[in-house]
């Protein structure tokens, strides 16, 4: 928290030995709002292991995911500003399998009123020292700035789309017109401890679960954002100097703690991972060719890091015929671990752990079955076509065919593995409508029908989702 407070304290102090009039003080905010429906069923295990879970179908989820979000901004000048945002979600379950201690088993969950956490707060300086150089210092988010996100996404993976913040500093130099250096530090928190929380509660009573009814409603553990606490550097390189190609390369370090679900045995370690990768995007008349690749080496306890990973497609356009469709078609690649080597070979999305990639119900069944917890020992080949039959409304529809590169890791037990490496099949489909700049609809729905990477009974498994936006 006393990090924060020293950017407010230096941006207050500024604008008080600066100017004696805040005539060029800027206020403005805005709220948000987000009403989402989902259910998923067997996403955890198909129904293929001896657990409760497949006995019981307690994977199954039907539930409410309400967001909300303040936010404000205050600008001094052209150069100075200062963005915070606060945000809650909470859940309201409608079916939720659970055990009591004692009594039969209950289909609900005891709805709580989440915390309210800073999701946002940092400081902008443009120009800093007058040299063509823009700082932004704090807690931020990096969605949509690199790479298609393939490896900077979301630095909260494990609230879902609750947040996704980062603790970071980045600076951006301008080197001319056509080519940005970015220098950004990271230093990624398993719980957020850094600031203030509204409605938290610490602790738990010894023998209970998150999951279960106690004396206790309002007692909760704290929200758990990352596997373990991380702290890196990025080195980002974008230029534009080639007609019609977009290019970006980059160098990322991580340093992990030892929170890490192992495979080589089931033990945690810490992690070092240096990545080296290039993004590219060739853009000519209707036709687009983008593609990324990344290569890792690092170290995993005691075991030497080696990895790589990217995906490569192909988009046409026919922006004249009716309703305007886009096709796409390619592929993406993200190495395994080979057992039988003395290297790791399983492929880190580093800080894009919660990207949904490829599919979103895909991205649930891998993380499980990879011990893991991220993308990573998978082939995505990904057919797709995007319809607008108004200005307002968007069309997706899309066949992925999922398959592994090397059988999965000796500690992964939540699934029964069947000898293959054909992962399976998943459709997916979703409608967005667009009422305003304001208010938007979304519908999703996608099936996984497992292969031959589980055994013959596994199930299907299903994820659906109805959504309302709402922001001023």
């Amino acid at each position: 928290m006393k990090k924060y407070l020293v950017l407010v304290f230096v941006f207050v102090c500024f604008l008080a030995f600066t100017s004696s009039s805040f005539a060029q003080v800027n206020l403005k905010g805005g709220t948000y709002a987000r009403v989402r429906h989902e259910f998923v069923k067997d996403w955890v295990d198909l129904q293929t292991s001896n657990s409760t879970l497949s006995k019981e179908g307690k994977d199954n989820r039907s539930y409410f995911r309400f967001k909300t979000s303040l936010w404000g901004q205050m600008d001094y000048g052209k150069e100075l500003s200062l963005y915070a945002k606060l945000t809650n979600e909470n859940r309201a379950y409608t079916y939720y399998v659970k055990t009591q201690a004692a009594g039969p088993q209950k289909k609900s969950f005891p709805y709580q009123f989440n915390e309210i956490f800073f999701d946002n707060l940092y400081l902008d300086i443009k120009n800093f020292l007058k040299m063509p150089v823009d700082l932004r210092l704090g807690r931020q988010d990096l969605l949509g700035q690199y790479g298609e996100g393939f490896l900077i996404f979301d630095g909260t993976p494990l609230d879902g789309t609750r947040s996704f913040w980062f603790d970071a500093a980045k600076a951006v130099w301008r080197i001319d017109p056509k080519s940005t250096l970015d220098l950004i530090y990271i230093n990624q928190p398993k719980v957020d401890d850094i600031l203030p929380i509204i409605n938290r509660f610490h602790g738990q009573p010894a023998g209970t679960s998150p999951c279960a009814e106690t004396t206790y409603p309002k007692l909760k553990p704290e929200q758990q954002l990352n596997r373990s606490d991380m702290q890196g550097f990025v080195l980002y390189h974008k230029t534009d100097y080639f007609k019609n190609l977009h290019l970006e390369n980059y160098y990322i370090y991580v340093r992990e703690e030892s929170d890490l679900s192992a495979a080589k045995p089931n033990t945690k370690y810490k992690t070092t991972l240096n990545t080296f990768g290039q993004f590219a995007k060739y853009t000519i008349s209707s036709w687009t060719l983008r593609g990324q690749f990344a290569y890792q080496t690092g170290e995993y306890g005691a075991f030497d890091w080696k990895s790589y990973g990217g995906y490569a497609f192909v988009d046409k356009s026919f922006k004249e015929k009716l309703w305007s469709p886009i096709f796409s078609t390619g592929m993406y690649y993200l190495s395994g671990d080979d057992r039988t080597t003395d290297h790791f070979e399983g492929f880190n999305p580093v800080f894009s752990r919660g990207n949904p990639m490829a599919t979103e119900l895909g991205m649930y069944i891998v993380m499980n079955d990879t011990d893991l917890y991220w993308w990573s020992n998978a082939q995505v080949y990904k057919l797709s076509m995007t319809l607008s039959p108004t200005k307002k409304t968007k069309l997706f529809v899309s066949y992925n065919y999922l398959r592994a590169n090397q059988d999965p890791p000796a500690g992964s037990a939540l699934f029964a593995y069947d000898g293959g490496k054909n992962r399976g099949q998943l459709p997916q489909m979703s409608l967005t409508y667009a009422l305003n700049k304001n208010i938007s609809f979304l519908l999703l729905a996608e099936y996984f029908i497992p292969g031959n990477f589980y055994r013959d009974k596994a199930d299907t498994a299903v994820l659906t989702r109805s959504q309302v936006e709402v922001k001023f």
